[in-house]
């Protein structure tokens, strides 16, 4: 069994009602929603509303382990992470919700829980944080690949970004360029959109715009396929 994931580009996108049906067709056994904010450094006000909305909306209760806190009971947080039906992974800061797992050894804990038939959902960094690597960069400004979650999404992933034609995506399959067990394409999430992958792998765009694949072509032109919403029914 693997995870299913909705990937929203922004709150605007998170359906709770299309996360729920992901719920329930995964026949998961429902146990807690586990929300994770540290990708806003754990911003408590910014938890709350996110927490509220999760509880209100899907009938869930809500785990929320602090991982910016260095005082973490990180068992308590591991196990609040494996064992959750749902796993929220809210926005901010792609590269510091990694570093905040990392530090407090529960990096490996977010592939280890996608391994289950449980639902993984995102907002924005959130979204990108569960792909294998993420676009980060060096003490020069130069862009490089930061590892992520890797969660069972294979590409990179990239969110509300079509007003400057996905430039972050362009730096950082071009920084990957050629290089050996890395994916040479990525996902882009529209603003106000969402992507939809099942424990097959398949993908599909949900809300306002169709999410791409885009790689780079001949002299660095976008190579693109667009992502077809799910059939009805």
């Amino acid at each position: 069994m693997a995870a299913t994931f909705f990937l929203a580009a922004d709150h605007r996108a998170l359906d709770l009602d299309a996360v729920r049906a992901l719920l329930v067709a995964s026949r998961v056994r429902e146990t807690w929603a586990c929300y994770i904010g540290a990708a806003h450094d754990d911003d408590l006000d910014f938890a709350a509303r996110s927490r509220a909305k999760l509880t209100s909306g899907l009938g869930l209760r809500c785990e929320a382990p602090r991982l910016s806190d260095p005082a973490l009971e990180v068992d308590a947080a591991r196990r609040a992470i494996l064992g959750a039906s749902l796993l929220f992974l809210d926005g901010g800061d792609t590269v510091g919700l990694v570093a905040h797992a990392r530090a407090r050894g529960l990096h490996d804990a977010f592939a280890e829980a996608a391994r289950g038939a449980i639902v993984v959902a995102g907002v924005s960094a959130g979204s990108c944080a569960v792909a294998p690597f993420t676009i980060g960069y060096d003490a020069d400004e130069r862009a490089l690949a930061s590892p992520c979650f890797a969660m069972g999404v294979a590409e990179p992933l990239d969110v509300h970004s079509e007003d400057d034609d996905w430039a972050e995506m362009r730096l950082l399959l071009e920084a990957v360029a050629g290089r050996p067990g890395l994916a040479q394409s990525g996902i882009v999430i529209p603003s106000g959109s969402a992507l939809v992958v099942d424990a097959l792998g398949r993908m599909s765009s949900h809300g306002r715009q169709l999410c791409e694949r885009r790689s780079l072509g001949a002299r660095g032109a976008w190579s693109i396929e667009r992502i077809a919403r799910a059939a009805a029914g």
